[in-house]
């Protein structure tokens, strides 16, 4: 007791007077073994003494049924400790709840938004009904965009198996399509050095599908190395969906090419592409069946970014435009493309196969197949640098682009 008056005495500046008189009599609580009744009655008894001697109001200036009233309410306070929360294994059940869901059922606006949303709805009278719009939550959206790819997954899976089960079907639409490009291409104007022969304006259509594959095939091989490095280190067994699709397009030109100069006449004339477009179609379907070496073959199809210079030259000539700037520029390019990207990737392939030969399937082919190729491109090297870069008689510029042949002497 006399360490409670003297906390009492240092604090009871600050303490409500309520809580004062509390500390100044303080109440006994009811034991645990005797009766509630008893409990009360000598609470009461006790109360009714401390009203008698009236300390409280000299004390505190508080009266004493004050004092009383508040002492039986406290004291007749629960014991909060003594409770026990009844709990049975199969009756107690904790229930989840999304709060997205309930706050839809029960019209709560899920964010400050869709509250902003519903305020102007009924500024603007209530066109969107008393609510306003309600967004969508967020989950249901997620499950919406989740399903969405996975269809289109599942779409892409299909067709990618389908491209693969059926190369032949995919190689011949991609002939039909350079064909249909050809038959467009024959409405488009012609010069006026190429309309008056009836041989040059073909190698001008020709040409210029050509070009439409290598600006199509070029970058589009390029960009498969960039993406999965693993075409340069893996050229037998690596290939992916967008790399076999490449190889079906470029197969489906070089058939069409092929027939387009046999069907014109001009088999004779340019049998060296024939050659060429023979041991390339070959390699091709070879690698679209067996699923091997289509790596290669993507490496292979650098060279048609320096088909895009070449092609290009040829027309200019064609057109009669060796003297202007952009015919110049055009050969440094072709130069530059020809040494970086077609000798170059002939000659990786070369020496992957050398490297390679004794664990390679039909590794001895497509050597032999590499070699003649290698030969025909350093041929077709020397007669670039020939008819560009070093100087001719005034005899050869004369002939230069009027002889039957799509490239062996332009």
């Amino acid at each position: 007791m006399s360490s409670v008056g003297e906390i009492t005495l240092g604090v009871s500046s600050d303490i409500p007077e309520v809580l004062k008189a509390l500390l100044d009599y303080p109440f006994s609580l009811p034991c645990e073994d005797s009766d509630e009744k008893d409990d009360k009655a000598k609470l009461c008894g006790e109360d009714g003494s401390e009203e008698g001697g009236g300390g409280v109001s000299g004390s505190g200036g508080v009266g004493g049924g004050v004092v009383g009233s508040v002492g039986v309410s406290a004291s007749l306070m629960p014991a909060i400790w003594d409770k026990t929360i009844p709990y049975d294994g199969e009756t107690f059940h904790l229930e989840y709840m999304d709060l997205d869901e309930f706050l839809l059922e029960n019209g709560i606006p899920a964010s400050l938004e869709e509250e902003l949303q519903r305020t102007l709805g009924k500024a603007g009278g209530g066109q969107e009904g008393e609510e306003g719009p309600v967004e969508v939550p967020k989950k249901k959206k997620m499950e919406e965009e989740e399903e969405e790819e996975n269809w289109t997954q599942e779409k892409m899976e299909l067709s990618w198996m389908s491209l693969q089960n059926h190369p032949t079907l995919s190689v011949a639409m991609s002939s039909v399509t350079f064909r249909i490009i050809h038959r467009l291409l024959q409405g488009l104007p012609l010069p006026k050095a190429v309309e008056r022969d009836a041989f040059k304006s073909w190698k001008w259509r020709n040409l210029s599908v050509s070009l439409v594959h290598s600006l199509l095939t070029g970058p589009w091989a390029v960009t498969c190395v960039i993406l999965w490095p693993d075409l340069l280190h893996k050229i037998h067994s690596f290939y992916t969906p967008l790399t076999y699709l490449l190889i079906c397009v470029s197969s489906g030109y070089f058939i069409q090419d092929a027939g387009d100069i046999i069907l014109s006449g001009q088999a004779r004339a340019s049998w060296e592409f024939l050659l060429h477009h023979a041991l390339v179609t070959w390699c091709f379907l070879y690698g679209l069946y067996t699923k091997h070496y289509v790596a290669g073959a993507v490496i292979a199809l650098f060279v048609e970014v320096n088909s895009i210079f070449l092609h290009t030259r040829l027309l200019l000539k064609l057109a009669c435009a060796q003297a202007s700037p952009l015919y110049h520029i055009n050969k440094l390019l072709n130069l530059f493309t020809y040494v970086f990207f077609r000798l170059s990737a002939q000659f990786y392939i070369t020496w992957y196969l050398l490297r390679h030969y004794a664990t390679l399937d039909h590794a001895g082919y497509f050597l032999a197949t590499m070699t003649l190729m290698n030969i025909m491109i350093l041929i077709y090297f020397y007669r670039l640098l020939r008819a560009d870069f070093l100087p001719r008689s005034r005899k050869h510029c004369a002939q230069n682009g009027t002889r039957n042949d799509k490239f062996v002497y332009d």
